[in-house]
């Protein structure tokens, strides 16, 4: 696919006044062939056309501090007693990247550096080649915290298969919830 960048601007970057949002714009055209899946949209914003993903957000509370969830679902030697859906068996690494043996067969897997603000995010290498990321976060909740996993439809997939991805997180944070409050 081809992409086009261009930025279009009714003012300098010099230029205090107001200016109405409309006149900065960051116009992407994309080629998308005819076959498309469909799991990708192109919405039209006036004069700016964006491409989107299907996600649901599937999140469960836990009764356990938001530092201690993330400094657990971060640590990808974790990964095998919490997220089934992505590892299998236990994790190595090998020149400097975690790789896991997932359902789809041996994945390296790269969490975002530790931080202070409950974002677990990660990139999924898959054995294609190609990289999903996992938007993750943990938001304190009074004593406990909120889990929130975005799940994106990959393009090239099914409703049926879309839907199973949530179901494979759900089950994941499901036992995430049970291993930390029995901590």
């Amino acid at each position: 696919m081809s992409q086009l960048y261009e930025l279009r601007s009714a003012r300098t970057p010099l230029d205090t006044e107001a200016t109405p949002p409309k006149a900065m714009l960051l116009h992407l055209r994309r080629s998308i062939p005819a076959a498309h899946s469909g799991s990708a949209r192109i919405r039209q914003r006036g004069t700016l056309e964006t491409m989107y993903l299907d996600s649901a957000h599937v999140a469960t509370s836990i009764d356990r501090c938001a530092d201690e969830v993330c400094a657990f679902v971060s640590d990808p030697r974790n990964l095998p007693a919490w997220a089934a859906g992505l590892a299998q068996s236990g994790v190595q690494l090998i020149d400097g990247g975690w790789i896991v043996e997932s359902p789809v067969g041996r994945v390296k897997v790269a969490f975002v550096p530790p931080n202070a603000f409950g974002v677990a995010d990660h990139d999924v290498t898959l054995p294609s080649g190609e990289v999903v990321v996992n938007p993750l976060r943990i938001v304190p909740n009074a004593d406990g915290c909120d889990v929130i996993f975005t799940v994106r439809r990959r393009d090239g997939k099914s409703a049926a298969e879309f839907a199973a991805d949530i179901d494979t997180v759900t089950a994941d944070l499901a036992t995430l919830r049970r291993l930390m409050e029995q901590r």
